[in-house]
């Protein structure tokens, strides 16, 4: 699990630094169109993206600028172009009153383009197993506990459980961004104005991506080595029916750590410039020196005690307690079990780092599902979607403090926005975990049949 947090952080700390999460925002947003609802989803589009491969953080630190720049060119455009059209109307409203309508409507505008950024960073990080914190315990954590059992987490089983949810919750959020904040009402004027002001921003959306000029020879690099990682990821392992490359070698010798850190360590050797250049000097994409003072070592320690943690209330006895005091969900419906799982998660989640809460509630999802019969992925892989549903106050998650941090938000706005996006999102899990998954972890067949996993389990609290 560590080796495969350090080759992804390394691997988003190459993209950073050759600027190419910018290049991709500004392709994306260029070419999605120019009203606010394509603005919207070009933002958010592109956090969900780069948030998939580097950490939600670092992808709210990039957008939210971004974000809060296009809003403001957006807005200032806007109010230009329809100046004349409310002529007209100035007799009946007066400047101060203008100028407060004004201002609150682009405040509303600037809020939801921060939000959107901030809420798709955490549903992109939710795709991948190198996507969060969280998503890397839950594969070290399944891979530890359940070695000895056909329940197994790969880059594409995830990816194919993950996917179809994360997308529900973005398009939601897209469309409940703009109910909460009147964007269907605004901007007003004539049909000419605002297509002036829409042509004005995309213009301007193009001029900083044109800025950039023609893509580098280290932009090349690690696109492709990007590329590369994700492919190989993907095909390693594609089902028990279909195999994959990785059963070219002995069985477990190569996991998604060992791809990640391969061609994390090639950025390290292969030139930031093109060689055999005139004047060319032989400098790597990144360093160790700029690597090293950079990387979150405070996350990777916290993921390191998250197992920890996880292993020590299974040696000490804890399991045993919670083997006796889920007796009770022993006649439970499994869909109650996991509304259980995913209330307690998504409030326990408000309150600390997702890592933390995943750290402790995993231990007690093993022992739930033995108890009642359920099988571990039914209540895990929800478990870790609700655990990342950290929307309702500054303190939730870093990207949460950044997005605060701007000035423009107060705690109300991520409370009355949040807890809606919340309740939604926990019926779509729901529904994820219900249907598509089954298929997928063959949560239908039996998987306590076999006693080695209670053996696995509690041999060693007894």
């Amino acid at each position: 699990m560590t080796v495969l947090f350090f080759g992804g952080v390394t691997l988003a700390y190459a993209i950073q630094k050759v600027n190419l999460h910018r290049r991709v925002a500004l392709f994306v947003l260029s070419f999605m169109g120019s009203s606010i609802r394509q603005i919207m989803a070009g933002l958010m589009l592109t956090s969900w993206f780069l948030s998939m491969w580097i950490s939600n953080f670092a992808c709210a630190a990039i957008m939210i600028p971004v974000a809060m720049a296009t809003a403001d060119e957006y807005a200032q455009s806007s109010y230009n172009s329809i100046e004349e059209d409310e002529s007209s109307t100035a007799l009946l409203i007066t400047d101060e009153q203008q100028n407060f309508v004004s201002k609150k409507k682009a405040d509303n505008l600037k809020k939801s383009f921060i939000l959107c950024v901030l809420y798709s960073t955490t549903y992109g990080g939710l795709v991948t197993i190198v996507g969060s914190g969280v998503t890397v315990l839950l594969k070290g954590y399944v891979d530890e506990e359940y070695k000895n059992t056909n329940f197994h987490i790969t880059f594409f089983n995830y990816f194919l459980a993950a996917l179809p949810a994360s997308a529900l919750m973005l398009i939601f959020c897209w469309i409940w961004l703009q109910i909460r904040y009147g964007l269907f009402q605004w901007p007003t004027g004539s049909r000419q104005s605002l297509n002036e002001n829409n042509e004005h921003v995309k213009r301007s959306l193009k001029r900083q991506y044109n800025e950039l000029g023609s893509l580098q020879w280290n932009e090349l690099i690690v696109t492709g080595v990007f590329f590369i990682t994700v492919v190989l990821w993907i095909t390693r392992d594609l089902g028990d029916s279909l195999g994959g490359w990785s059963v070219l070698f002995r069985y477990q010798y190569i996991s998604n750590g060992t791809v990640v850190v391969l061609f994390a360590i090639l950025t390290m050797i292969l030139p930031n410039e093109k060689p055999f250049t005139k004047n060319w000097k032989y400098k790597p994409i990144i360093d160790w020196n700029d690597l090293s003072k950079n990387f979150p070592w405070g996350t990777l320690i916290l993921l390191g005690a998250g197992l920890s943690i996880a292993h020590a209330a299974k040696v000490s006895k804890l399991m045993d307690v919670f083997h006796d005091a889920f007796q009770y969900f022993h006649n439970s419906r499994p869909v109650i079990i996991l509304l259980a799982v995913l209330i307690i998660s998504e409030i326990l989640t408000q309150l600390t780092s997702n890592i933390s809460i995943g750290s402790i509630m995993f231990p007690i999802i093993t022992s739930m599902s033995y108890i009642t019969h359920v099988h571990p992925a039914y209540l895990l892989i929800p478990c870790t979607l609700a655990v990342s549903q950290s929307f309702l106050l500054p303190m939730s998650s870093q990207p949460n403090a950044f997005a605060f941090s701007t000035g423009f938000l107060r705690s109300s706005d991520l409370i009355t926005t949040g807890i809606v996006m919340s309740v939604v999102n926990t019926f779509i899990i729901c529904v994820a975990a219900t249907t598509w998954m089954v298929p997928i972890f063959h949560l239908d067949q039996p998987f306590y049949a076999n006693s080695t996993f209670l053996n696995l389990t509690f041999s060693n609290s007894t």
